[in-house]
């Protein structure tokens, strides 16, 4: 070893080894983390399975053992057997839940279009809810007698069939959500909002007790570090009255003939998991025959290009209404849409993308195109 200055290239590849060390050690410790916070995700989610199946479990158990006491005057039977169906079908839905969640996590999930009679499908649904129909004194009739083909995925067909008449009445229940984020962890916020407002919800809870119960569901989980914004609105699909609360999202908008009259501007309370409660009531408006509602996600309006220039609401509300001017139904206009927002970003989404639009009519019969 010699005295004296090290040469220019030994110092550049001396300092080059060094900077690439750093790296390492710098990636090494990400990793590690991202390893940490995947192992904790995990024991959160095994804890919130355990607690969204224990619960109704246990409630069919105590069920079951009250009615094989015998002692029951025939009413307080059939409330029970009533109770047992309802924590059935919630169990049957977190499943359903948990299969699709784990199917978008890993990018598998699948449909598997064929013809279907869609007739026969919307009469075998019916079916399948005449004894929830009957309960609620509510008297379901399917006026599908010939065959309508369809090419579509007949179990997906059937979900949103039954879904649809699971808000059957004269309240059509409406919500989104967007999570923080677009990990894992996301996904598990949305199905956690989801499951909080579909069971408060069934419970009779009004919106904001049940914003209330998705804030305490996901600070249950994550203890304030991940939160959802969101809407929930109810609509009386017999007077167009609608009454929402906004959990700090982007507000919907109303589209009459061929323009955007309103967007439904409200003080939106704080977003949902971090403890700070609704401030403000339930906002109302009162939609119009034909009044179309746009319900939408960051992801949409958000959406940016190669050169970054963003999709935008005024861009979003002028291709829905171009689309319905050509008389377009909505799932194809809904289809061009997604279309339209990949070759935006040139086939790469940075962010979920979640439309619901809903129509209101009052005819003889009311449709409700969503």
């Amino acid at each position: 070893m010699t005295d004296g200055p090290m040469p220019p290239d030994q110092a550049t590849r001396l300092a080059a080894d060094v900077l690439r060390l750093r790296h390492y050690d710098r990636r090494f410790g990400q990793v590690t983390q991202q390893l940490h916070e995947t192992e904790e995700l995990k024991h959160q989610f095994l804890r919130t399975v355990n607690h969204e199946l224990r619960t109704p479990l246990t409630a069919i158990s105590s069920y079951l053992e009250l009615l094989q006491d015998g002692d029951l005057d025939p009413a307080t039977g059939h409330e029970f057997l009533s109770m047992i169906e309802r924590n059935s079908d919630r169990i049957r839905e977190l499943i359903d839940g948990l299969l699709l969640l784990a199917s978008l996590t890993t990018r598998t999930v699948t449909f598997e279009p064929g013809p279907v009679d869609v007739a026969a499908l919307v009469r075998e649904v019916v079916i399948e809810s005449l004894g929830k129909a009957w309960d609620a004194s509510v008297m379901l009739t399917a006026h599908a007698k010939t065959e309508v083909s369809a090419w579509a995925d007949a179990r997906r067909l059937h979900q949103v069939l039954s879904q649809v008449l699971d808000n059957a009445g004269d309240t059509l229940h409406l919500s989104i959500f967007d999570a923080m984020g677009h990990d894992t962890a996301a996904g598990l916020t949305a199905t956690i909002a989801m499951g909080a407002c579909r069971n408060n919800r069934r419970q009779g809870a009004d919106l904001l007790a049940v914003t209330e119960a998705i804030d305490a569901a996901i600070a249950e989980q994550f203890g304030g570090t991940r939160f959802a914004t969101g809407i929930l609105a109810d609509l009386d699909i017999r007077t167009g009255a609608l009454r929402w609360v906004n959990r700090g999202h982007h507000p919907p908008l109303v589209l009459r003939g061929g323009h955007v009259v309103a967007s439904l501007e409200a003080e939106p309370d704080p977003p949902m998991s971090l403890g700070m409660g609704a401030c403000t009531e339930s906002s109302h408006y009162q939609l119009q025959p034909g009044d179309r509602l746009l319900f939408y996600t960051d992801g949409v309006i958000e959406a940016k290009s190669p050169d970054g220039h963003e999709f935008g609401l005024e861009r979003f509300a002028d291709f829905i209404i171009r689309r319905e001017a050509d008389g377009m139904p909505a799932p194809e206009t809904l289809r061009r849409l997604i279309q339209t927002l990949l070759d935006h970003q040139h086939d790469h989404l940075d962010d979920d993308a979640t439309v619901l639009r809903v129509e209101w009519q009052t005819q003889r019969h009311h449709r409700l195109l969503t």
